[in-house]
């Protein structure tokens, strides 16, 4: 772990000492990805601790929210992502097991790839 992932991991932990109702519904799903992706790549571990604060991130994110009519966590977690390195964009894998629940094996498994574009496309 480099400095920068460490102090990427305690600045996304910290409490954004934002009150609103979104900030509390998205904060704890939200802190969990970002850091998986600091965890993950070392450039954005940086960009997190050189970028803004949390406080504004959740800010900005709460604030495109707000513009739209429904939003996806996954269109939350690009919206954070972006807020500390612009341009960046998130990758969504999906699978649908459709005899799990059914399977007596539950380690085989029959499943269908989706991307994330194919659900909305």
């Amino acid at each position: 772990m480099n400095e920068y992932t460490q102090q990427a991991l305690e600045k996304v932990k910290e409490d954004p000492k934002v009150t609103n109702r979104c900030c509390s519904i998205i904060r704890s799903k939200t802190v969990e990805v970002l850091e998986g992706f600091i965890n993950r790549y070392d450039e954005f571990a940086q960009a997190v601790v050189q970028g803004g604060t949390m406080k504004e991130m959740f800010e900005k994110v709460c604030k495109y929210i707000g513009s739209r009519t429904g939003v996806s966590d996954f269109e939350v977690y690009q919206a954070a992502v972006e807020f500390f390195f612009a341009g960046a964009k998130i990758e969504f894998h999906m699978t649908i097991d459709l005899c799990g629940s059914v399977r007596e094996n539950k380690t085989e498994r029959t499943s269908l790839d989706l991307s994330f574009d194919d659900l909305f496309g």
